[in-house]
């Protein structure tokens, strides 16, 4: 990159002639008018260094703005190529049945064994429960707020869904396209809700 220049300093005039100064007004009227010849060639000099650093400056903004529109198109790039991926991701959980999900290709996130739950609790996302309903039937809400992807599971820990049914509550978002609960009523059930969106809800797995 090319640095401006600063230009030189044009010579001070000299004392100018004055009527006032009759014995010393010849001298320095040659003087005088010496000095402004000499200077010409001075501001020619400096006009040219002001010139050259504004060639410097354009220059500098024309190779700004390249860089722009090639870091711009860079990322454009990235861009389109991470959808790219994104889609392909999203298409491979579509072919093998699984929602497509923007976190498509990831792990789900597990919580180790089940929590295990013997009475009504509002279910947490992203949690594996074990249900036991030996001593009664009972109902749990699943979480009222969700983002695609979040899921939860409950499991049948003690096989007495089918004389004890457990009941997921709505709790606000649909399941499988409709505002209804889910009632879990088969011996050794294990089922897995994945919040797919608006649209659909909890899809059940």
């Amino acid at each position: 990159m090319t640095l401006p220049v600063a230009p030189t300093p044009i010579d001070e005039l000299g004392i100018p002639p004055t009527i006032n100064d009759p014995v010393n007004f010849n001298a320095r009227a040659d003087q005088h008018v010496q000095d402004v010849v000499d200077m010409v060639p001075q501001q020619n000099a400096a006009n040219l260094v002001a010139y050259n650093n504004a060639l410097i400056a354009y220059q500098a903004a024309v190779d700004a703005v390249t860089l722009l529109a090639s870091t711009t198109a860079q990322a454009v790039n990235a861009a389109a190529s991470a959808s790219s991926a994104q889609s392909a991701a999203m298409a491979a959980q579509t072919a093998a049945g699984l929602p497509t999900l923007p976190n498509a290709g990831q792990l789900l996130k597990t919580a180790g064994a089940g929590v295990p739950i013997t009475a009504s609790t509002v279910l947490a996302v992203n949690t594996a429960y074990d249900v036991d309903t030996s001593a009664g039937a009972f109902s749990a809400p699943l979480p009222a707020v969700a983002v695609m992807g979040d899921w939860v599971e409950v499991s049948d820990w003690a096989g007495t869904f089918d004389t004890k049914n457990f009941t997921a509550l709505n709790n606000g978002l649909k399941i499988h396209f409709l505002l209804t609960n889910f009632v879990a009523d088969i011996k050794n059930l294990t089922v897995r809700f994945v919040y797919t969106g608006n649209v659909k809800g909890w899809a059940v797995k």
